[in-house]
């Protein structure tokens, strides 16, 4: 049988007798006839028995592709599984994640309604309609006091309450968002004033309702602004400009107890027109040298001479149209041009000293307006000192001066600027002087030379109590031996009093009004006295 038997290569009966000795176990394929057949073997445990079987090569191939079949599809399955899990996973991880971005960008973490980029995609709404219809501005009067007081948790709570106030009051299809801060920017669907105006009233009874059963009520005013579409809009930053601009419009505020609304018209119109305009062709004005100094003198109440100057700027146009500061000063102060005015300003002071001092005429100081905008530059004062120093003028003929309300700004830069302003040699006086609600913290904090005080209290209807106040203030300014000025006055019988008072200098009409340089030459050339 072994003669007519073929052993696979590298194996033959001598070897399986050895390992079956040996207790090993194994295989062997050998072909007898044409069959191909397989032996097995292996020891059964605990016995000296051996396990023997011979078994057809298909069948084994048969079972071998059986058990790979199902190795193949068990790993395919696994996988399948798996990668439907992470699927399930990633898609869900995916979903929190854009629900998250989402509550970021559309919901307000503090009033918990819509946030400005909501606001603007649910605007589409309305303007689809094509029908009138109006954007409000809410603004919180007096904020900044409630934050400040209660802490901004309470704060946050306020700007809470107002919203929902505002919620409640809208119909279906208006919307309400919280812009920044205290401001709430809304789209209602009412074109007609006097509906808005109930609209705003009632908001505002809403929110101050809290104080219905309160002993010592604390009231919260709300100030709006509002533009009335009167035709197809399509811009929600061009509406919000218009309602912002009515709502600083005091000239035409309607004023109530609790809430106050400017709605836009063509008064304001014509004024933001007219501001586009100054700011287009501010630049090349100055280049131009369409910006005048005038020149109104300050007279010595001891002995009628002209003892200063105070240095304004008017616009004169080509055609001859005269600016007063009231129209363009604002306008400048919030583009920042003013600095470069201020300068222009004071170097025609100091060119005017100095054709004054080659000239050997009498020399009298003048005073500049130095605007709050130059207090966030450091080192500002470096150009006109530089200025000063081009000209060869004397420091005693320069004065600068703040406005009171510069104060509440940032009081330890303005000290750091007065120090500087002190080294320098200049004088510095204090304008508007009782215009603001600390005048006498300022007396006590900031070291002026000169206190210029506010026109207020000469331009009304004089009283025993305002006489008093005055009287008060320059008693208190000698003290600390601060000059006063009074401006703004207008009669002889307002000069005899503050003569009486001990008010060392006037300014105002009842000596004279602002004038050109060249005609306050002519007419102070000699130093005359005014009384």
């Amino acid at each position: 049988m072994q003669k007519n038997t073929k052993i696979e290569k590298g194996k033959n009966i001598e070897i399986v007798k050895a390992e079956i000795a040996d207790g090993k176990k194994g295989s062997l394929k050998f072909e007898i006839g044409n069959e191909t057949r397989a032996i097995t073997y292996m020891p059964i445990p605990d016995s000296s028995w051996y396990l023997i079987s011979i078994v057809p090569p298909d069948i084994q191939t048969a079972q071998l592709k059986e058990g790979i079949n199902f190795a193949i599809l068990l790993i395919a399955g696994t996988t399948i599984f798996l990668s439907a899990v992470y699927l399930l996973i990633t898609l869900r991880i995916s979903n929190n994640k854009n629900r998250e971005i989402s509550k970021i960008a559309y919901v307000d973490p503090v009033t918990e309604g819509s946030t400005r980029a909501k606001f603007m995609l649910d605007s589409k709404n309305i303007f689809s309609l094509r029908q009138p219809f109006s954007f409000l501005i809410l603004d919180i009067k007096g904020f900044k006091l409630i934050n400040d007081s209660f802490g901004s948790k309470q704060g946050d709570k306020v700007l809470k309450h107002v919203y929902d106030c505002i919620l409640k009051n809208l119909h279906e299809g208006e919307y309400a968002c919280r812009d920044n801060d205290d401001n709430f920017d809304i789209l209602i669907k009412r074109a007609d004033k006097t509906e808005i105006s109930r609209f705003i009233s009632v908001v505002a009874n809403d929110i101050n309702q809290f104080n219905d059963k309160k002993s010592s009520p604390y009231y919260i005013n709300i100030e709006c602004g509002c533009y009335v579409t009167e035709e197809q809009e399509t811009s929600i930053v061009k509406l919000k400009d218009f309602a912002n601009t009515a709502r600083k419009n005091n000239q035409e505020k309607e004023k109530h107890f609790l809430w106050s609304n400017v709605f836009y018209n063509d008064v304001i119109r014509v004024k933001m027109r007219k501001e586009k305009e100054m700011k287009d062709s501010m630049e090349s004005a100055l280049n131009n040298d369409e910006f005048s100094v005038y020149l109104q003198p300050k007279v010595s109440l001891e002995n009628g001479n002209v003892v200063g100057a105070e240095a304004l700027v008017r616009w004169i146009r080509p055609n001859k149209e005269m600016i007063y500061p009231d129209e363009f000063i604002p306008l400048f102060e919030k583009t920042g041009f003013i600095i470069k005015l201020d300068l222009y300003v004071f170097e025609k002071v100091c060119q005017t000293l100095r054709k004054w001092i080659d000239e050997n005429r009498y020399i009298i100081p003048i005073s500049v307006n130095l605007s709050r905008n130059h207090l966030h530059f450091k080192d500002f004062l470096k150009e006109y000192k530089k200025i000063q120093e081009q000209y060869r003028i004397p420091s005693e003929y320069i004065e600068l001066e703040i406005t009171e309300t510069v104060v509440f700004e940032n009081l330890q830069i303005l000290k750091g600027v007065i120090d500087e302003i002190h080294a320098m040699g200049y004088r510095c006086s204090m304008d508007d002087f009782g215009s603001g609600y600390s005048s006498l913290n300022v007396l006590k904090e900031i070291p002026v030379d000169i206190l210029k005080i506010d026109r207020i209290f000469f331009n009304c209807e004089q009283t025993d109590r305002g006489d008093k106040i005055i009287q008060s203030v320059i008693g208190l300014a000698k003290k600390l031996t601060i000059d006063t000025v009074a401006e703004g006055v207008e009669t002889i019988p307002q000069v005899e009093q503050l003569k009486e008072m001990a008010c060392d200098i006037v300014q105002g009409y009842v000596f004279d009004k602002p004038m050109p340089i060249s005609d306050f030459e002519s007419k102070y050339k000699d130093n005359p006295k005014l009384f």
